[in-house]
């Protein structure tokens, strides 16, 4: 049987590490591994690595070539947007990988969205609930950005002559190894991660502790792209989480815990401003169409990450 010829972009980013991971040394795929301006963190005998700058067409056209499956992680990121530079980014880059992967004949796309396209809720939400109202303000323009590209990857599966199967995943909030830890640019969890390990006293939490947040391992992501790839044709859409809402409160306490800094003491700055808003999302239809359900829980996950964030810095604790 030929292996699968398989297109990983944004591959050395959170995600694109763990996936990776899972297909390092697999001889059943051939794994074009594509990133700009970083250097791959796994490496393997049937990886080959690409330097692309996707906003140039002519560079998305080169990396889809001879190619079956694509899963695309790769997007401009900006946690404090001042304008809608990264939107324009991000719309121009995926839009264009996508007209280059059908062109060139690519059987199947997987595509990153994000859970933060649905309106607010008073429950977890369900797939076809993502365009019952707008987006929270502060997810508004991010929101409505990923809403275009999901509308994109179904028309290149339903509406054209010849279809191209696309596939798209709505993760809540994805961790792990390999993520984003500069205090600067990163989440909340990575942002208590540093925190921890390096026994800040006294540990600063902003607002009040209780916005509740549903937590994904990397992990489980990639390979519910991967049962995606393998399963499913056509176009569909899943949701990606854990299924468990937690509170900032609450996890900084476990991390705590993981990491026996018993004598830490919680400051909450900013406490009377407004929690933000909880996205979580209903997993059955990604149990019941996909077979997927994650596998590492919270707990597990922030053992892998508090152990592998120590291996990269001088901690003294």
């Amino acid at each position: 049987m030929c292996a699968k010829r398989i297109l990983i972009t944004g591959a050395a980013g959170l995600i694109g590490s763990h996936i990776l991971l899972r297909l390092t040394n697999q001889d059943d795929y051939l794994v074009r591994a594509v990133d700009f301006g970083k250097e791959l963190r796994i490496r393997g005998k049937n990886i080959s690595f690409v330097s692309a700058d996707l906003s140039r067409m002519e560079q998305c056209k080169e990396v889809v070539k001879e190619i079956d499956f694509a899963i695309m992680f790769a997007a401009k990121i900006d946690r404090r947007p001042k304008n809608l530079s990264f939107a324009i980014a991000n719309l121009t880059m995926n839009f264009q990988m996508m007209e280059a992967a059908y062109e060139a004949g690519v059987k199947k796309i997987v595509w990153l969205s994000s859970a933060t396209g649905y309106p607010p809720l008073d429950r977890p939400a369900k797939e076809e609930e993502m365009f019952l109202g707008d987006p929270c303000n502060s997810n508004f323009a991010v929101g409505w950005m990923n809403r275009y590209l999901e509308i994109m990857c179904k028309m290149y599966a339903t509406k054209l002559e010849r279809k191209m199967s696309t596939i798209v995943f709505r993760p809540t909030a994805v961790y792990g190894e390999y993520g984003d830890f500069n205090p600067a640019t990163c989440h909340v969890l990575p942002a208590l991660v540093c925190k921890v390990a390096k026994r800040q006293n006294p540990l600063e939490i902003w607002g009040s502790g209780d916005t509740l947040r549903d937590f994904i391992y990397a992990g489980d992501v990639a390979a519910a792209c991967l049962l995606a790839i393998n399963r499913i044709e056509g176009h569909d859409v899943f949701n990606l989480g854990s299924g468990e809402a937690i509170s900032i409160k609450e996890l900084s306490a476990l991390l705590i815990e993981i990491d026996h800094y018993f004598n830490a003491q919680i400051v909450y700055r900013g406490g009377d401003a407004k929690p933000a808003q909880s996205i979580q999302v209903n997993m059955k239809k990604a149990k019941d169409i996909l077979g997927f359900s994650p596998r590492v829980s919270i707990r597990e996950g922030l053992s892998k990450v508090l152990a592998w964030y120590k291996e990269q810095e001088i901690v003294n604790v």
